[in-house]
């Protein structure tokens, strides 16, 4: 039970660190297209090969639907495709799509199903947007993402990322992009045009040397000859310069996400090179645990001595979570660790 427990309170957790909010993950075609066009061709020539046609169920998930309603930016009378259960048809040539309208719909409607002022509706020779949802299964998309904007390595980088995205995020490592199971489905996931380059840092470093920041080239053929490639992950090339004009790769940094318990406890050396001390005043009874970013738990013991080392040599370098639960179960602290 206590087990299950921590899950379920880590399952929040990672929940609350993805920022791959609804409205990132579901996107309305910028045209409009009849219901006897391709919808998936139409959609993957407007979004990419990752994009898909949504689906009634995947508004039915959203936890606030009109907060979505809000973000999507829907005006009055907004409609769109979509499929029901998979069907793109309710019979016939009666292709099911929605109309957004906080007045209701006429009398003439068959509804089919209703989520808040969204009405589920079919019918024929229509002319209307359709609802596109991302495709991609790979969990780092949601906390790893790119700026709209470009910046200079002589700009304020964390103040840049929280303009754009909020206080949980700063700037992502290339730790972070070796902790990727899959980094083909990654790139495919983000979406990355050729020779996409972001900002980011390496062991928490934001300069090579001097004035050389970090940044990550995205390259199918390899890059020149003059590079100083300091690493390289498939088609993800490490390399350092200045006078950048670049986008910044961003995480979601919390640590804590929950109203933590007074506890004097304390973490380090963090980055360490193999052992990692935990300190706390308390005696009472703790469950620890070490997660990867995916959160996938790697180790857990229990403790209730002030003070325990925990050997994490037997794992790779990169950055990983320390999960901290009382002995009902409940998450009480956690802090982001860089092994390396």
């Amino acid at each position: 039970m206590k087990k299950f427990t921590l899950f379920l309170f880590f399952c929040i957790f990672l929940g609350l660190l993805s920022n791959a909010t609804e409205c990132e993950n579901l996107v309305l075609t910028s045209s409009t297209y009849s219901e006897t066009d391709n919808l998936i061709e139409a959609i993957q020539n407007e979004f990419g090969s990752n994009y898909t046609i949504a689906d009634w169920n995947d508004l039915e998930n959203i936890s606030d639907i009109n907060a979505w309603i809000i973000c999507m930016g829907f005006p009055e009378d907004q409609s769109f495709m979509l499929t029901r259960d998979g069907n793109y048809f309710y019979s016939g040539n009666r292709q099911y799509f929605v109309r957004y309208s906080t007045d209701g719909v006429g009398s003439n409607w068959l509804i089919h199903d209703q989520i808040g002022d969204l009405y589920l509706g079919s019918w024929y020779g229509l002319d209307y947007n359709i609802l596109a949802k991302n495709d991609c299964s790979s969990t780092e998309c949601d906390y790893l993402k790119t700026t709209c904007d470009k910046y200079s390595e002589t700009d304020n980088l964390i103040e840049a990322i929280q303009n754009e995205f909020g206080s949980n995020y700063t700037i992502a490592d290339w730790n972070d992009l070796e902790n990727i199971s899959d980094i083909n489905a990654w790139i495919i996931c983000m979406g990355f045009p050729e020779d996409q380059s972001f900002m980011l840092t390496r062991d928490g470093n934001y300069f090579y040397s001097g004035n050389r920041q970090y940044f990550v080239r995205y390259s199918t053929d390899g890059v020149g000859s003059n590079w100083l490639i300091h690493d390289q992950i498939g088609d993800l090339y490490l390399g350092s310069w200045y006078g950048l004009n670049y986008n910044i790769l961003a995480i979601n940094g919390t640590t804590s996400v929950y109203e933590e318990k007074d506890l004097q406890l304390s973490v380090f050396p963090n980055p360490t090179n193999g052992y990692l001390t935990i300190s706390c005043e308390s005696k009472e009874e703790y469950i620890l645990s070490i997660s990867t970013m995916l959160g996938q738990i790697i180790k857990s013991i229990k403790f209730e001595n002030n003070e325990i080392i925990v050997d994490l040599n037997q794992f790779d370098n990169g950055i990983y979570i320390v999960l901290i639960a009382d002995k009902q179960g409940n998450l009480v602290f956690s802090e982001k660790i860089i092994k390396e």
